[in-house]
């Protein structure tokens, strides 16, 4: 049994990229009680998307985030939010959200600095009530929302956000686009059986950029399960194919990890906030997903003293590797 360890660094964009022109919109409408809804193309698979979308809305909104709900993405009620991919739900659904809150507060505050007779730049909503330089009153978001319906003040609102990724000029003089990315590094332990070729990966550590922690229980799950996924491609998941058939058509011979495969994950952060992006926050999705394979490989590598250069690492061609020379 041999043990190795591997360290790898990467990026990812945040949306298309590569000079397309990305957008999205969002629609968001506070009711006379003080509750809001969000109205968004922008499709929720499970990695918290809705959640995130609800906690901007509610930040500059004033209110708790249980105050918000999230439609479920349907085109005929909701204008185009773009695809669920590219890592950039959070920053183009994001700031479309937040455009579109950004009117509904300016009437809220507008009509607390007169409830107050303060200045409206001292004024600030949090958790569902007014302040006034930090100090809490006895006067809520929702009384305000009331209010502004009896005036028939606009609290619905429409937000489009849109990133051109602008030529610019590279250091070889050749052009590019300038865009949003997400940095992070892993290093990974791995302990190889040199007789079988068998790899278990033990323990990854992985640091992420992720501009402004808005919601940190989501950002651990998104590097936990990018993780996972790394290991499962890295180490066992290939489509084979045959003459344009593919051969293994189920989980049964198509394998992925399970609990029992997952490694010790030690998952931190670095917080510094991207004024493109919303609250300053960054999507983190698929950035463990393309950095972690490579820490694992060149764990491999370190481990049986041999080059790997393909993926999925399997026993086979663990084994290949070693007799091709030097262990």
């Amino acid at each position: 049994m041999y043990r190795g360890w591997g360290i790898a660094a990467g990026f990812h964009k945040q949306g298309w990229g590569c000079g397309i022109s990305d957008h999205s919109t969002a629609e968001v409408n506070m009711a006379p009680d003080g509750s809001v809804l969000v109205r968004t193309g922008a499709a929720d698979m499970g990695q918290g998307a809705h959640t995130v979308l609800a906690q901007f809305a509610a930040e500059r909104l004033g209110v708790t985030p249980s105050r918000v709900k999230v439609n479920k993405p349907d085109t005929a009620q909701a204008a185009d939010a773009g695809p669920s991919v590219g890592s950039r739900v959070t920053t183009f659904s994001g700031n479309a959200v937040i455009r579109a809150a950004e009117p509904i507060r300016q009437v809220l505050l507008n009509l607390a600095a007169e409830e107050t007779g303060a200045d409206p730049a001292l004024v600030n909503l949090h958790q569902g009530f007014v302040y006034i330089e930090g100090e809490r009153l006895n006067l809520q978001v929702a009384d305000l929302a009331a209010k502004a319906y009896q005036k028939n003040l606009p609290m619905q609102a429409s937000g489009f956000y849109a990133m051109d990724y602008p030529v610019v000029q590279l250091p070889d003089g050749s052009e590019g686009h300038e865009q949003s990315v997400a940095f992070g590094a892993h290093a990974a332990q791995v302990l190889v059986d040199v007789e079988t070729g068998q790899v278990e990966v033990e323990q990854i550590v992985a640091v992420h950029d992720v501009g402004q922690v808005v919601n940190p229980g989501g950002i651990r799950g998104q590097i936990e399960g990018g993780v996972v996924m790394a290991s499962g491609s890295t180490l066992r998941e290939e489509l084979l194919v045959d003459q344009g058939k593919i051969l293994n058509t189920s989980l049964e011979s198509y394998l992925i990890p399970t609990s029992f495969d997952t490694p010790d994950i030690i998952i931190d952060v670095v917080e510094q906030s991207d004024p493109e992006a919303p609250l300053g926050a960054k999507g983190v999705g698929e950035p463990p997903i393309n950095i972690a394979p490579a820490a694992i490989a060149n764990a491999v590598a370190d481990a049986i003293g041999a080059p790997i250069t393909q993926l999925p690492i399997t026993p086979e061609r663990v084994l290949e590797a070693i007799h091709s020379g030097d262990k």
